[in-house]
C-alpha cells in the first residue's frame, strides 16, 4: 500500500494520540496486527491471550496501557509503528531515520535490540523505559536540531536495488518454498531523498528447483525476489527484472570473486550456476546482485 508524506519537518517527540485509519491494514485482523507488531518490536509473534499481549505492548512502546478494546489497541499500536501521514512519521520511520544517521546503515533486529544498540554506541550501555521515550532520546542525541526532514517522492518503476543474500542459496538442500532473506546493500536516493536505505530487508521465495543432471547440466533454481521494506516501514514489491539481471551481470564481470557462482539467465527469476557443467548451484551468504522495483510508487523518505 503506497504511503504519503508531505514535505515536512517531523518533531522528536512520538504522538500518543489516535491517528485516522490506516488503510494498509483494512484487511488485516486483530491477531494479524498483533502479530506483525510483535515481531517488529520483539522479533517474533507472542502467545498468550490478546488482551494480556496489547497491553504488554502498550506498555513497552508507551509506558502505559489503555483502558480501550483489544481492536482499538491493536489499530493505534499499527498506526503508530508504521503509518507516517502529513503530521507524523511512524515509529519506525523514525527509527530508521536515527539508526541512519548514527550508523549510516539500518539493521535488521527487533526494535528492542536495534534501540539496545544505539543506546550501547552512544550511551556505553542499553538504557531502561518504554521505546517510545527511549527512541526520541536518541534521536535528540542524534540529530543537531530538534527536527529531521522527510519528504513524500515517487519511486520510479524499474529503479534498481543492490541487495546482499541473508541466506545461502544450495540446489543440492534448498527446496520449493524456502524463503530468501537479504538486505540493501547501498542507499538508494531518489531526489536526494533516502528510500531504501542500506541493511533494509527484503524477502523472496524459491519458486523452482532444478538439481544438476548428467551431461554437464548444472543445476538451476528460480527465486521471486518479491518485496523490499523501505525507509517508511512500508512494503514494496520488486522482482529479478531485465534491467536488474543485466545490472548483475555487469556487476559480476567486475567484481569476479566476489559474486562467483551467480548469473543471472533465462526468464525473470531465474538464476543459474557457472562452476564446472554439471555441479549444484552453490550462492554463499553475501552475494551481491540488483532487484528493481516492480511499478511506480511513493515512499515516505529521508531527505538528504
Amino acid at each position: 500500500m503506497i504511503r504519503k508524506c508531505s514535505a515536512l519537518a517531523v518533531a522528536m517527540t512520538l504522538a500518543f494520540s489516535v491517528t485516522a485509519a490506516a488503510q494498509s491494514a483494512d484487511n488485516m485482523t486483530v491477531l494479524d496486527k498483533m502479530a506483525k507488531i510483535e515481531t517488529m518490536l520483539y522479533g517474533n509473534e507472542q502467545t498468550g491471550a490478546l488482551v494480556d499481549r496489547a497491553a504488554q505492548v502498550e506498555q513497552d512502546v508507551y509506558g502505559v496501557a489503555s483502558n480501550e478494546s483489544v481492536m482499538a489497541k491493536a489499530n493505534r499500536l499499527y498506526e503508530t509503528m508504521i503509518v507516517s501521514d502529513d503530521e507524523e512519521a511512524s515509529f519506525m520511520a523514525k527509527l530508521n531515520a536515527t539508526e541512519w544517521e548514527i550508523k549510516h546503515e539500518i539493521e535488521t533486529g527487533s526494535v528492542k535490540s536495534r534501540i539496545e544498540d544505539m543506546e550501547t554506541i552512544v550511551n556505553g550501555a542499553p538504557s531502561t523505559g518504554n521505546y517510545s521515550a527511549r527512541l526520541d532520546r536518541m534521536m535528540k542525541l542524534a540529530y543537531s536540531t530538534d527536527e529531521f526532514a522527510t519528504q513524500s517522492v515517487v519511486v520510479p518503476a524499474d529503479t534498481l536495488v543492490q541487495i546482499a543474500l541473508m541466506t545461502p542459496i544450495d540446489t543440492a538442500t534448498d527446496r520449493v518454498g524456502d524463503i530468501i532473506k537479504f538486505q540493501v546493500a547501498e542507499d538508494v536516493l531518489v531526489d536526494n531523498v533516502l528510500v531504501f536505505p542500506k541493511g533494509a530487508i527484503g524477502e523472496g521465495v524459491i519458486t523452482k528447483v532444478t538439481p544438476a543432471k548428467s551431461f554437464g547440466r548444472n543445476a538451476k533454481l528460480e527465486i521471486d525476489f518479491h518485496s523490499l521494506v523501505a525507509f517508511d516501514g512500508t512494503t514494496q514489491d520488486t522482482i529479478l527484472g531485465e534491467k536488474a539481471k543485466e545490472k548483475t551481470k555487469t556487476l559480476a564481470a567486475a567484481a569476479g570473486a566476489s559474486v562467483v557462482g551467480l548469473a543471472v539467465l533465462g526468464p525473470v527469476g531465474l538464476v543459474g550456476g557457472i562452476f564446472v557443467k554439471g555441479e549444484e548451484l552453490q550462492v554463499p551468504e553475501g552475494a551481491l546482485i540488483y532487484i528493481q522495483t516492480e511499478d511506480e510508487t511513493e515512499v515516505c523518505g529521508l531527505v538528504q
